[in-house]
């Protein structure tokens, strides 16, 4: 009987010191239908006793043994299992039936135990997984990647919430075939989804590349949940990734593993795979005991914290793990250091070629699937667990320049504009941060110095056309100071001043998630969708664009001369065409666009032309000035000089060089002459914006299209644009002196 045999008498028998056991008992068990889920309850349906499930061990299909303990009451009242009678679980379905044939065994193991000298019932346990208990309160104690107690000093390098939306500013997103992600509202989740076509494929993977320190650990927390319980040719990934390089979890059909991804000495892409049952600290598949000391069963179907850590220099350890009942279980440890981990590459460098990695949830077809599959995003986390801030990190970076204000501008004027380049000098993809630190500023009257009154602006994402961005010397960044400013993008700030101003940014951005600038992820494979409102039936069509993906607003998300996709244009005459065709963007306004064949096109158009000009006898042309040339249609003076003008918004293409000398002229003023050539200007800048002789022609469209879309990669490199208003027209020119510094951090 149980409650007898949990003690020993000292002797003498009667009043001697006891010696405590702990019962257990191992119930051989038939007809089994349902699953002894580990640290689940059991109730012994003609007994009433219950059992806490340690481990089963299975004979066959339907028979087996179970370890279990009793509850308190069933133990010191002696109560016994009944032969024959139901195991039912914690919402009464009968698991098995106690064995007809076979005995219980009753096991008791000697307790011997260390208690508090102020109270002898504080106990000290050792837990699940073979560690004395601690004075913490919510389990064993964490560690770091390299150690470290892990404490409440961590800092949030970045946290993504979808509660509202799939945070399309912070994260990019490949989409191939029937890829596409939306947002959630119930789940507050970013949803991604694929059809059943064959290599379809759909990314949400972190534009920050999150930075690291060495001798010091990021950790990633990521909520993920599986649409179904996995599904053939249907692969899911989640962890701190690319494609490149990283850790993830994966769903493979229906085999749940972690892996471990490089790219190395100018090899392919290699993928290590650690199937599920080969996990060395918890397999979590329920069976409990030494394999499975957490006792949880994971079903990837229901959400899920996952976590994953990783060393670095020197090759190191990483860990993939989940958080459950409120603990943190290590679920599996890969060591890559000093050729432990027997993979030849990673046993000869560091385990990946870049230890910043952002945080990513993917989902592809590697077959045909039959059906639509879903993969939901709930969020996630990255945690730097060190004491240094990684945004003061980096070199010290200026950038100085000096930009004229013409007479008469009293608009807002296009300064510069600044940006990180794709590539660093190594030939990687740069994916370095750059936060701004302080720019000095001053305005002066050209002409006698005195100050000036003007606002400065700083703005992102614009809309820009004909930019010449020159990479700058000593750091990893573009300049442009020629491009043709458009529309607006979201305003960072503005101030006013009179003479000269400091503006210091970290009075108005801070944080490496928000107060930094760096390159989109996925550079060359992001895709996303623009609706269009309208493409006119006129030469050259317009495409007007409709709301921006970013901000909602209706201007252009796809850059200037950028390679586009026209689709789902429904119109029934000739502008259906467009579907299905690439073609390439000329900006007209900040939402309105010509179509081109290709960019060469598009420069062509664009370059001024310059005609030699002879003058009847008193006549004279001004810049503004239309002049018609006999049969070869009409241009507009943008500059003149001697006897040269300097045209744009051609209207034949005659007018581009072929027009032959002696050709009649007349302007708009009235002077007249012949020409004697007309050739391409060799100037680099200014463009000519309103000739489009080489754009898409829509007049033999019988009407206006109003619906469609543009699909393409979004602009990897987004760029701070610096403006300046003078508060009134000036009959001088305003000089302007910019020192603009920030920190640069590689990686």
């Amino acid at each position: 009987m149980a409650g007898e045999k949990l003690f020993t008498r000292i002797p003498p028998a009667s009043t001697g010191p006891r010696i405590g056991y702990r019962h257990r008992a191992i119930i051989p068990y038939e007809n089994r239908t349902g699953t002894f889920v580990a640290d689940d309850i059991l109730t012994g349906a003609t007994s009433g006793i219950q059992y806490l499930i340690y481990k089963e061990f299975a004979t066959n299909a339907t028979t087996g043994y179970v370890e279990v303990g009793y509850d308190d009451t069933s133990v010191f009242n002696n109560v016994e299992p009944i032969a024959g009678e139901n195991l039912n679980d914690v919402d009464a379905n009968t698991i098995a039936q106690v064995s007809n044939t076979i005995a219980v065994t009753e096991v008791y193991t000697n307790e011997s135990v260390i208690i508090g000298g102020d109270n002898a019932t504080n106990r000290l346990n050792v837990d699940v997984f073979g560690a004395a208990s601690t004075t913490y309160s919510e389990g064993a104690p964490q560690l770091s990647g390299f150690g470290k107690l892990r404490t409440t000093e961590d800092k949030l390098l970045a946290s993504y919430e979808f509660n509202n939306n799939i945070l399309p500013t912070q994260f990019a997103n490949t989409l191939t075939g029937s890829g596409a992600v939306s947002f959630d509202s119930d789940g507050k989740a970013a949803k991604l989804e694929v059809g059943s076509d064959t290599n379809a494929l759909v990314t949400h993977t972190s534009n920050l590349y999150h930075p690291y320190s060495i001798g010091n650990n990021n950790f990633f927390v990521l909520g993920a949940r599986i649409g179904d319980t996995g599904k053939t040719g249907v692969v899911r990934n989640w962890g701190c990734f690319d494609y490149s390089d990283g850790f993830f979890f994966q769903l493979n059909g229906t085999a749940l593993r972690v892996v471990h991804r490089w790219t190395m000495d100018g090899n392919g892409t290699q993928n290590m795979a650690i199937a599920q049952s080969a996990w060395n600290k918890d397999t979590l598949d329920g069976t409990g005991g030494d394999s499975n000391p957490s006792g949880m069963n994971i079903d990837v179907s229901k959400a899920n914290t996952y976590w994953i850590d990783y060393q670095f220099i020197g090759g190191g350890r990483t860990r993939w793990g989940v958080f459950y009942k409120g603990e943190r279980i290590v679920c599996h440890e890969m060591f890559h250091h000093n050729g432990l981990s027997a993979f030849p590459t990673p046993s000869i460098n560091n385990p990946i070629a870049s230890a910043a990695r952002p945080i990513c949830w993917s989902m592809k077809n590697t077959g045909s699937p039959g059906a639509g599959s879903e993969f939901y995003a709930l969020g996630g986390a990255v945690y730097y667990e060190g004491s240094a801030d990684l945004g003061e990190e980096g070199s010290t970076k200026l950038y100085a320049t000096n930009v004229t204000v013409p007479s008469g501008s009293g608009g807002t004027y296009y300064a510069f504009a600044l940006r990180p380049t794709k590539n660093l000098l190594s030939g990687a993809e740069n994916h370095s941060i750059y936060t701004p630190k302080e720019l000095d500023i001053e305005a002066f009257n050209s002409s006698d110095e005195s100050d000036v009154k003007v606002e400065v602006r700083v703005f992102q994402a614009c809309q820009v056309r004909g930019e010449n961005f020159q990479r700058q010397t000593f750091s990893e960044t573009e300049v442009d100071k020629d491009g043709d400013h458009v529309g607006h993008g979201p305003e960072i700030f503005r101030k006013h001043f009179t003479g000269d101003a400091t503006i210091n940014f970290a009075n108005i951005i801070s944080g490496i998630q928000y107060g930094t600038i760096r390159n989109n992820s996925e550079a060359d494979d992001a895709k996303n969708i623009q609706s269009l409102i309208a493409i006119t039936n006129a030469d050259p069509a317009i495409a007007t664009v409709g709301a921006n993906p970013l901000f909602g607003t209706e201007r252009h998300y796809f850059a200037d001369k950028q390679a586009i996709i026209v689709q789902n244009v429904t119109a029934t005459d000739a502008a259906a065409a467009l579907n299905g065709n690439t073609y390439y963007l000329s900006y007209v306004d900040s939402n309105e666009t010509k179509l081109y064949t290709s960019t060469s096109d598009i420069d062509d158009d664009r370059k001024p032309r310059e005609a030699n000009l002879t003058f009847a006898s008193g006549s004279s042309v001004a810049v503004g000035e239309t002049i018609t040339f006999t049969g070869a249609g009409t241009a507009v003076v943008t500059a003149f000089s001697s006897n040269t003008a300097s045209l744009e918004n051609r209207t034949n293409a005659a007018l581009d060089t072929g027009l032959a000398g002696g050709t009649v002229w007349s302007g708009s003023s009235g002077a007249n002459g012949t020409i004697t050539s007309i050739t391409q200007q060799t100037a680099t800048y200014p463009l000519d914006y309103e000739t489009s002789l080489l754009a898409i022609d829509g007049s033999g469209w019988s009407a206006p299209a109003t619906d469609g879309e543009f699909f393409g990669t979004p602009p990897s490199q987004p760029a701070w644009v610096f403006m300046i208003r003078p508060f009134s027209a000036k009959a001088f020119d305003i000089e302007t002196r910019w020192s603009l510094n920030w920190r640069e951090r590689t990686q």
